[in-house]
């Protein structure tokens, strides 16, 4: 009988962490940005510096001049639907009662 017992050493601690920080490294990195990113989304929110909703589109109505702070007040001036506007900003009307508008950019918040 030519039966042999192979002994082998329990790795150390020190090895198992290593090799478990080498497995799943990636996780602890994208774990880790993805809280910075947050905390730093917080932080901007809380201070005013981004906010969670669209304040419209500056426009311009360039058959008058007559710049509106959104499409909304806009379509409230002309009394028409507000989808009026949109859908002429977007290509599919030519225009909306005769007035030709052009988009400017997003509206700001107006600091306190």
């Amino acid at each position: 009988m030519n039966d042999k017992i192979e002994i082998t050493e329990e790795p150390k601690a020190d090895n198992k962490v290593k090799a478990h920080f080498k497995r799943n490294g990636k996780v602890y990195i994208a774990v880790g940005v993805g809280l910075a990113v947050g905390v730093l989304a917080t932080v901007a929110y809380q201070r005013g510096i981004i906010t969670t909703s669209h304040l419209g589109n500056v426009v311009q109505d360039t058959t008058t001049g007559k710049i509106f702070a959104s499409q909304k007040r806009a379509a409230q001036q002309l009394r028409v639907p507000q989808s009026q506007i949109s859908q002429h900003l977007n290509g599919q009307l030519e225009d909306v009662k005769g007035h030709v508008f052009t988009k400017l950019g997003r509206a700001l918040p107006v600091p306190d």
